[in-house]
C-alpha cells in the first residue's frame, strides 16, 4: 500500500477557522470545503515547511505555524494517509487571500457553531473541532 504524509492548518482569526472550497473537478471530495494543506513534497525538510508553503501557494497569506494539534490516518482507494495539523496566525492584520483557481474556487470564515452549514469531510471536521478546542 502506498504511504502518504499530508499537512493540514487550522488557521484561525476571530474564532472562526479558514476553509477553502474544492473545486468541482476534484477526484476526491469535490466541493467540500477544507482547510488549507496538501502533500509533502521532497522539496520540504519539515513538516512545518510543508505548511507553510502549502498556505503560500493556496492562499497567498503571510503566516506564522504554530504547533501540531491533531493527526489522523486515513485509507482512500490503496492509499494510507496521514495528515498532521497546525495551528496557524496570521501575521498580517488586513489578510487578502489570494486562491489558487485550480484547486480551490472559494473561501469563508466560519465559526464552530456554523460548521454544520458546510460540506466538509467526516474527518477534516474532527481536525477543525480539534482546532477548536485547542484555542477556546
Amino acid at each position: 500500500m502506498l504511504k502518504k504524509t499530508l499537512v493540514s492548518g487550522f488557521v484561525y482569526h476571530n474564532k472562526k477557522v479558514l476553509l477553502l472550497k474544492r473545486n468541482k473537478n476534484k477526484k476526491y471530495f469535490p466541493e467540500h470545503y477544507e482547510r488549507p494543506g496538501g502533500h509533502l513534497e521532497k522539496i520540504d525538510s519539515s513538516l512545518e515547511q510543508a505548511i507553510s508553503r502549502e498556505i503560500l501557494e493556496e492562499t497567498g497569506l503571510d503566516i506564522n505555524i504554530g504547533k501540531m494539534y491533531f493527526t489522523y490516518s486515513n485509507k482512500i482507494d490503496k492509499i494510507s494517509y496521514t495528515e498532521h495539523s497546525f495551528l496557524v496566525q496570521l501575521n498580517e492584520l488586513e489578510h487578502k487571500i489570494k486562491l489558487s483557481e485550480d484547486e480551490h474556487v472559494s473561501y469563508k470564515w466560519v465559526s464552530q457553531e456554523k460548521l454544520d452549514n458546510y460540506k466538509i469531510d467526516v474527518n477534516e471536521k474532527k481536525a477543525i473541532l480539534a482546532g477548536f478546542k485547542t484555542l477556546y
